[in-house]
């Protein structure tokens, strides 16, 4: 979905802030939900699309070494285990945020 600028309209009464403010969740949620979407379909494919960026491999170019590759990537254990790689670095980021948070915006 792409992104689809909106064009503000002006607020006369307290009906239309309403409106507005009820249309601005309904659209955080769903951005959130694309995001959510996108995050897993990233998690599930980062590692390929990786590898097709830096080998130059891909349907386009089918080689032996990029097929035996793809098969092997295609296996499930693999693919939990760069799950459980991304999930740990994730995690490491957003406790390095959060520290970060704490030390310079302490209330």
């Amino acid at each position: 979905m792409a992104y689809k600028p909106y064009k503000r309209k002006k607020l006369n009464n307290i009906d239309d802030l309403d409106r507005e403010i009820i249309r601005l969740k309904w659209r955080r949620k769903k951005l959130g939900n694309l995001l959510d979407e996108n995050t897993d379909d990233l998690k599930d494919n980062f590692l390929r699309m990786s590898l097709n960026s830096v080998t130059g491999f891909g349907p386009k170019n089918p080689s032996w070494f990029g097929s035996t590759l793809n098969n092997v990537l295609d296996s499930d254990s693999v693919k939990d285990g760069f799950k459980m790689l991304f999930d740990s670095v994730k995690n490491k980021i957003m406790s390095l945020i959060d520290g970060f948070k704490e030390k310079n915006f302490k209330q």
